[in-house]
This record gives structure tokens, sequence and C-alpha cells, in this order.
């Protein structure tokens, strides 16, 4: 059986034909039927509908297991504070048992309480980002954006 690609070909011919006078629209129709074009057609379809439900479980899946690692690391922060509390309640920085070692030492972290008031020599200059929701909005609009041009193509929705 003939490829996409090759019945895209064959098809273009055909229409090609058609367009010239050189076939009618039944042998048009008959000539399509014949190379199976609307069966490779439907084929490709069915897997694109396929591959779109592979895609929605994956997405599906990814947040189900997203949820799932989310929980245990807020269970490995409950469990880590409570070690901390034991510790700390019994007078203890550290606890060594046969299978495990647990140490209590001091941390510190920079919590920011109001960007506005840090210096700006504590700041970290970010790249430009390029809207391009935006550029399109002004090109459809007529306005000139230098160093953009609107590429105008075509897409296939299947239901």
């Amino acid at each position: 059986m003939a490829s996409l690609y090759e019945l895209s070909k064959e098809g273009a011919q055909l229409y090609s034909l058609l367009e010239s006078g050189e076939i009618d629209e039944q042998t048009f129709k008959d000539s399509l039927e014949a190379i199976g074009a609307d069966e490779k057609f439907d084929t490709y379809c069915g897997i694109l509908a396929q591959l779109k439900a592979d895609t929605a479980m994956y997405k599906a899946e990814e947040e189900r297991l997203s949820r799932k690692r989310e929980s245990a690391e807020n269970s490995i922060k409950r469990m880590k504070s409570a070690l901390c509390e034991f510790m700390d309640a019994t007078g203890r920085n550290k606890v060594k048992t046969a299978l495990w070692t647990a140490t209590i030492s001091p941390t510190s972290s920079v919590k920011i309480t109001d960007e506005e008031k840090v210096p700006s020599i504590f700041r970290t200059p970010q790249p430009d980002k390029i809207d391009k929701q935006e550029i399109a909005r002004a090109l459809k609009a007529g306005t000139d954006v230098p160093g953009t041009v609107l590429e105008i193509g075509t897409k296939i929705t299947i239901r």
C-alpha cells in the first residue's frame, strides 16, 4: 500500500487532470477510491485520534504522579519536622541507632519581606523575553515590527 506522501503526489496529479479538464469529477473520485486515498486518510486520522488520546492520558498520568510526588515531599517535611521536635524535646542534637544517625545543626536562609526595598546591588538582571503574542497582534494589525515576520501556515482540524 502506498504511503500518504505517495498518495499526495498521486492525488495532486489527479487533481491537476481534473482542473485541466482531462478527466471528469466522477473519474477523479473513482481514481481516488482506486488508490485507497480514503482508507489511508481514515487510517491516519485514526492514528492521530489515538495519539491525541495517548497524549491526554500521559498528561493526566503526569499530573497524578506530580500530586503523589508532592504528597511524598510533604510527608518528608512533616516527618523531618517531627524528628527535629523529638530530638529537641529530648535535648539531643545527635541520635545514633544501629541503622541510622540523625544530627540537628543550625541553618540560615534569607526571607525577602519586601522586594522593592532590596538594594540593586543584590539583584541579578534577567535577560529580556520577547512577547511573540504581542508581536503577532501588532503584525496582524498592520504594524511593522523590525526583525519579525508573520508566517502564515495551515492547520488541520480533525473531529
